[in-house]
């Protein structure tokens, strides 16, 4: 499950890297594919998934994620459990 949400999110950021993405495309875009794993996006690799994920936007698409953004992210990881229950 972890593996499978990792490939996405390659494939993700290598896209958005190729066609020069801005944050907010690419924000809705990890939160799609979030909306696609939510009991793995609020479990406790919750903060692992979203230093990857600040990780990755920055050193693949020159994207930084703030603490807010990150906040953000998270806070939908969390609503999305919610939503699917």
């Amino acid at each position: 499950m972890v593996q499978e949400l990792v490939q996405e999110l390659q494939a993700l950021f290598r896209q958005a890297s190729q066609e020069r993405h801005d944050k907010e495309l690419l924000s809705i875009s990890v939160r799609k594919l979030l909306r696609k794993h939510p009991p793995l996006a609020a479990s406790s690799f919750k903060q692992d998934l979203l230093n990857y994920l600040q990780f990755e936007a920055e050193t693949k698409c020159g994207i930084p994620y703030s603490a807010e953004d990150l906040a953000s992210l998270a806070t939908y990881c969390s609503a999305a459990v919610k939503c699917r229950k």
